[in-house]
């Protein structure tokens, strides 16, 4: 049983250091008015799509940037690649966990 929780966590680091591009956030899709007075989303109401990266910074400050379309797949990438992260550290507490409780088993301590 051991080897295997040391063989699952040896594949969840080869995988954490496989990540890269890490950006704590979310994308946020929405769309808007140029305001320019021709445009068709001032006379038709067609708006303009956008995407936006949100996230928090400190306790209650909070920050979005303007994210342009050319960058959006690196974007997505780099917040999926931190939810990942996320994922595996949660998995790896728990080998660890695991791991550490057999081991005071055995050293009959508990």
């Amino acid at each position: 049983m051991k080897e295997k929780y040391l063989q699952r966590k040896q594949e969840l680091v080869d995988e954490l250091s496989s990540l890269s591009g890490l950006i704590r956030g979310s994308l946020v899709h929405s769309q808007k008015q140029c305001g320019r007075e021709e445009c068709l989303c001032a006379t038709e109401g067609v708006l303009h799509p956008f995407t936006c990266l949100s996230r928090s910074v400190g306790t209650k400050k909070h920050k979005v940037i303007y994210v342009k379309p050319r960058e959006e797949p690196l974007y997505a990438k780099a917040v999926k690649d931190y939810a990942r992260m996320k994922e595996i550290i949660e998995e790896l507490s728990e080998i660890n966990i695991r791991l550490i409780r057999r081991q005071h088993r055995r050293n009959g301590s508990g």
